[in-house]
């Protein structure tokens, strides 16, 4: 069950709050559930849930991949740094997770993600877009944050 948004909602045991997990922190694990095409059931109260949080979980781009991406697994995994790709109708898709306290960018090789020349990458969460720089693809990411790229 995902712990997000607005919880224990007439719970027999503590107060009626927010997850204290962190909006990078959601984002990670809803990345990590979509690409390893887990069940996604809700444990909040979604009228009373923040906009960040329903976002999430109303990404249809995200929601896709948890339901018929294919070829899931995990690809890298160095130090602070995973990452796990997937195929998406024809579309090549990388999770990409930090697990370090602090801020980043990671610079990903195409070669290290097994993809070919990428023409487009869209990050779905955010929406942003970039092209692979001599191969290179940047990207920034919160402490324990995620993202999930779409390239073709």
């Amino acid at each position: 069950m995902l712990p997000l948004g607005r919880l224990g909602i007439r719970a027999h045991v503590g107060t009626e709050r927010d997850s204290r997990l962190s909006l990078a922190e959601q984002r990670t694990m809803m990345t990590l559930w979509a690409i390893a095409r887990s069940p996604m059931m809700f444990g909040g109260h979604l009228p009373a849930s923040d906009p960040g949080t329903v976002d999430l979980l109303t990404n249809d781009d995200v929601i896709a991949i948890q339901q018929r991406s294919s070829h899931n697994r995990e690809i890298i995994r160095d130090q602070s740094l995973v990452v796990w790709a997937a195929e998406l109708d024809g579309t090549q898709v990388r999770a990409v997770f930090w697990l370090g306290d602090e801020p980043t960018t990671v610079r990903l090789h195409r070669d290290d993600l097994g993809v070919t020349e990428p023409r487009r990458v869209l990050d779905l969460w955010s929406g942003a877009t970039q092209t692979a720089a001599d191969g290179w693809l940047s990207v920034p990411l919160d402490p324990h944050g995620a993202t999930i790229l779409a390239i073709s």
